[in-house]
């Protein structure tokens, strides 16, 4: 447990997006980390534009994007500045779709998102219909590598 918490810490310190502002990071961690606890259950929080992500205890991949708007800030606001609309975003490894949401919800462009795992499958599943954007992304439970 010390471990994640000096991770997430560490996270904190070094983010673009939060490094300015670590109390109000921390405040908003703590606050996600009770309130998760309590409610016990997923719950819809809004993200980039008119973007949502359904997240819950133990959902890092989600909840990071909770805290620091950008989990992956390079990579993700890359995405957003390179791709069009006109162009096809493939995510292999989708896990819950944050990039899948962004290039199809906030760049409207359209998708193809691998998730191998069939729980991660179903909540990539979730996040699309979640942000209506089943017309602009094709998932597929599978996963792709060379064997």
């Amino acid at each position: 447990m010390l471990k994640k918490i000096i991770s997430t810490t560490k996270f904190f310190l070094e983010h673009p997006l939060t490094k300015s502002q670590i109390a109000k990071t921390l405040y908003h961690y703590i606050r996600w980390q009770i309130g998760a606890r309590l409610i016990n259950r997923s719950v819809i929080i809004p993200w980039v534009d008119d973007a949502k992500l359904i997240t819950g205890m133990g959902e890092s991949g989600s909840t990071g994007n909770l805290y620091a708007g950008l989990m992956d800030y390079e990579d993700m606001l890359f995405l957003l500045h390179a791709l069009r609309p006109t162009e096809t975003f493939v995510d292999i490894g989708a896990n819950v779709g944050a990039y899948t949401i962004l290039a199809s919800k906030v760049i409207r462009a359209p998708s193809i998102a691998y998730e191998a795992i069939p729980e991660t499958f179903e909540r990539l599943l979730d996040q699309i219909h979640i942000n209506r954007i089943n017309d602009l992304v094709c998932a597929k439970n599978n996963g792709v590598g060379d064997q």
